[in-house]
């Protein structure tokens, strides 16, 4: 369907008729508008948004201000406060400028003024670096129980109690590895070298419940994860030739696989750190993880028990289901391999998907999104640090 000139609706109408039909009627029909001090802000904020002839040029994006838009197939029309123009290497889902050759994607960039509404209040905002890399958090205030906090600096001076938390990280970890591999024998059928593996992490699995110190429990992950990463190969069942897998290598990575496991746990260590200080704890104290200027300790222990499900997982999903492929990926020898700007739209956009799916919590029996998997385990961390609760859930599936 396509709408005529006389048919298109103003976007600015739309959202003054969902904030207040009144004020729709005075603007829109009454044509009657009078600033206030609230509307003189907005005004003066948006002073460069406003301006068609002022453009910038930043890097390889172009950012435009007051760009006029319009859909005869949807029957909008308005004009946006701020475009990014980025480079695209298709003409899928692209346009073309008059002034600036080339495939360009555009993003919109909205000014705004205020406080957050109320359900974006607590949410954070990341940014890595195009190899995945973290770069930076912004989060707006947290309110955190000092009370909590300081019994969670105390704990992380008592070895004894650092290391019965840092077993349930790591067994957590081994556990869901070994679910990993039985899954798949469940599935696809009995395979010697699965089999092996997963009876190895049996073992070493209780040997981390048995451990006496910090030194001799990262020996036994190590062990495990080799064991598991041995496995992995037998996990992709698709586009074998095109997604090799020797081991796990990172720092930069060497192959495909290694890139998206090493951008699957980024994200997922930055979805925990958030977490956890929307709990109340400081992310930068751990009890496994070792303490460093910038290291966020806690998030890298409490996401352990994660990696399998929400990382590992996901990753063999994107394979064996052929959402990425070998053109989604830059090798640069000694440099590593990198993700195409498709292969991280891609990528992201799964990510995203899949954390809107919904699982059973097999501690709270509940319905829970698997994106919010990180708030529940540090929520549940945190009831056991101020001792709610006898100890601590591990995140474990079947």
């Amino acid at each position: 369907m396509t709408y005529s000139d006389d048919d298109m609706l103003m976007l600015s109408g739309i959202q003054h008729f969902r904030f207040c039909p009144r004020q729709w009627a005075l603007i829109h029909i009454e044509q009657q508008w009078d600033d206030n001090r609230l509307t003189m802000e907005g005004s003066l904020m948006h002073q460069h948004a406003d301006d068609p002839f002022y453009r910038q040029k930043c890097g390889d994006y172009i950012s435009l201000r007051s760009v006029n838009i319009a859909s005869h197939q949807l029957g909008l029309y308005g004009v946006t406060d701020v475009v990014e123009l980025h480079p695209a290497e298709d003409e899928k889902n692209a346009i073309r400028h008059p002034r600036y050759p080339g495939c360009w994607l555009p993003y919109p960039v909205e000014y705004k003024h205020g406080r957050p509404k109320k359900h974006q209040e607590g949410v954070s905002l990341t940014f890595l670096s195009p190899n995945g890399l973290f770069v930076s958090r912004v989060q707006g205030q947290t309110k955190g129980n000092v009370l909590l906090r300081k019994a969670q600096y105390c704990l992380s001076d008592d070895v004894q109690w650092s290391l019965h938390v840092a077993q349930l990280f790591v067994a957590g970890k081994i556990q869901n590895y070994r679910n990993v591999l039985r899954r798949y024998i469940r599935d696809y059928g009995e395979n010697a070298d699965v089999e092996t593996a997963a009876k190895a992490l049996d073992m070493e699995k209780r040997d981390v419940l048995r451990s006496s110190d910090r030194t001799e429990l990262m020996g036994i992950e190590g062990r495990a994860a080799n064991r598991y990463f041995s496995a992995f190969p037998h996990l992709i069942l698709q586009q074998k030739t095109d997604f090799p897998f020797a081991g796990r290598n990172r720092r930069p990575p060497k192959d495909a696989v290694n890139a998206m496991l090493s951008l699957a746990y980024t994200l997922l260590a930055n979805d925990m750190a958030a977490a956890l200080e929307t709990v109340g704890l400081d992310p930068y104290v751990g009890f496994f993880h070792a303490l460093r200027p910038g290291r966020t300790s806690l998030a890298l222990d409490v996401m352990e028990e994660l990696r399998a499900y929400m990382g590992d997982r996901f990753v063999l999903s994107l394979i064996n289901k052929r959402q990425m492929t070998a053109n989604d990926f830059l090798y640069q020898g000694d440099k590593g391999v990198v993700m195409t700007d498709k292969g991280r739209r891609t990528f992201l956009t799964a990510w995203q998907n899949r954390k809107k799916e919904v699982i059973i919590h097999p501690y709270l029996n509940e319905k829970v999104p698997i994106g919010l998997l990180p708030y529940v385990q540090a929520m549940l961390l945190a009831r056991y640090v101020r001792n709610d609760i006898d100890d601590y859930p591990v995140f474990l599936f079947k």
